[in-house]
């Protein structure tokens, strides 16, 4: 009696934790003028509130929500792209400490009023340059922010 209760147990544990689970599909972004694919939630919409430059992924949900602009570049160093904006990153007000650094990304606290967490995240291709970052209207945990820092990651 006591090994089926337990089993009973296990499987309702394990039902619960994949009601929590988001699943995460490939979002080709090229007829929204960037071409890349990125990952996101099956029921995530995508649009371009202001035109060409800017296109939007978000599945409220799921508490996903990725901005991504388009801009030209004067050079294909993603990395150096990425430095520029870290630095320019660390002078925005509410900027609270850096907590993780990769050759085409960074993921940062921020502090303005709320604990919040934000990403970039560039790809050069040719002359234009894409940076990936959490929507501006969304509060996110870090544990958020780094599934959207993965979805987009090349």
């Amino acid at each position: 009696m006591k090994n089926i209760l337990f089993f009973a147990l296990v499987m309702v544990m394990m039902t619960a934790c994949k009601q929590g689970e988001v699943k995460m599909v490939a979002v080709d972004l090229l007829k929204y003028g960037i071409p890349v694919t990125i990952q996101a939630p099956e029921n995530a919409t995508v649009t371009q509130p202001y035109g060409e430059g800017e296109v939007w992924i978000q599945d409220t949900a799921s508490n996903f929500d990725i901005q991504v602009m388009k801009m030209i570049t004067l050079g294909n160093d993603a990395a150096k792209v990425k430095s520029e904006q870290l630095e320019a990153t660390k002078t925005v007000e509410g900027f609270s400490k850096l907590i993780m650094e990769e050759k085409s990304g960074f993921i940062f606290e921020e502090n303005i009023a709320v604990l919040n967490y934000d990403f970039k995240y560039i790809i050069v291709q040719g002359d234009h340059q894409y940076i990936f970052q959490k929507g501006f209207t969304t509060i996110a945990t870090l544990e958020a922010v780094e599934k959207m820092y993965e979805a987009v990651k090349q």
